[in-house]
């Protein structure tokens, strides 16, 4: 008896330890098994972005392997009223709210949401409450009965990533991306180019130089991350630095482009603005406003 107290106490306060705090959330003091053979109900079973989310969450949810039950959680359903998946112009426009639940007596956890994004909110909240059990309990639980009503309290929610001075591997921003969905951060901010370097090959650009060639992304690279982004509802925003911090990573064997061929900055660095000019337009126009 000791020992199931124990358990509940346990199972409540991990319960309570979602992050973020959802806005409104009741954990009952009972619990629920969940079953890792729960089938998984999708409304719109052909949208690319919600059965990706399901394989991940499977997955991540049951990662402790197989414990199929008969009775407790074999439902999981997930119901999106729009199930758009295109990738918003604005990004803090975006609908992520969401309601999870699981009634005392049901055989199901409902996942309801108005888009594709807020489902993917809901899910990553339903793998915080499910934990796996503890005093020589074995199996996946849910505290019972389970209510969140959730909505991000600031639109944009974002991480900066200074990519020009730090650069980090294609590998690492998206293990940066699974981060941030885990804590539904919304916005990956890349400082793409700076005094130093402009770690982005762009073809048809030679000006533009990475601090070493092994040190930057390709075209390719990019449309990855952003892809790898939207699958987790997590927009990827490049930046550009200038007019200032543009030599030598813009212009190198290029003065054209500079204001005068040489500036000496208070710290003693060669530090030029951009030259306002028609080639340097087609430079910024054509590299960095329609790669």
């Amino acid at each position: 008896m000791r020992v199931a107290a124990w358990l509940l106490l346990l199972l409540n306060a991990r319960a309570t330890t979602i992050w973020p705090a959802p806005a409104h959330m009741h954990a009952g003091s009972g619990i629920v098994a969940v079953s890792s053979d729960a089938e998984w109900r999708l409304s719109h079973p052909r949208c690319e972005t919600l059965r990706a989310a399901v394989e991940r969450y499977r997955a991540l949810i049951f990662a402790r392997g197989p414990r199929p039950v008969a009775r407790g959680v074999r439902r999981i359903d997930v119901v999106v009223a729009n199930a758009s998946e295109a990738y918003p112009a604005d990004w803090s426009a975006v609908d992520e709210s969401y309601e999870l639940s699981h009634a005392e007596d049901g055989a199901a956890v409902r996942a309801r949401s108005r888009t594709v994004f807020g489902a993917l909110r809901a899910l990553e909240t339903l793998s915080q409450a499910v934990i796996f059990g503890a005093f020589g309990s074995d199996g996946y639980f849910l505290p019972s009965p389970f209510k969140v009503r959730d909505a991000p309290r600031f639109a944009h929610r974002g991480l900066l990533v200074d990519a020009a001075r730090h650069f980090l591997p294609p590998r690492l921003l998206e293990r940066t991306v699974d981060a941030m969905s885990y804590t539904k951060l919304n916005v990956l901010h890349l400082h793409l180019s700076d005094h130093e370097s402009f770690p982005l090959r762009l073809p048809g650009f030679p000006s533009l130089k990475p601090w070493s060639w092994r040190e930057a992304y390709t075209v390719d690279d990019m449309a990855r991350l952003v892809e790898y982004g939207r699958l987790r509802g997590v927009a990827v925003m490049a930046e550009a630095d200038s007019p200032g911090h543009a030599a030598p990573s813009w212009c190198r064997g290029n003065a054209s482009h500079l204001c005068v061929a040489s500036c000496v900055a208070p710290d003693g660095g060669f530090k030029p603005p951009l030259r306002p000019g028609a080639e340097t337009e087609a430079l910024v126009d054509g590299s960095v406003l329609r790669p």
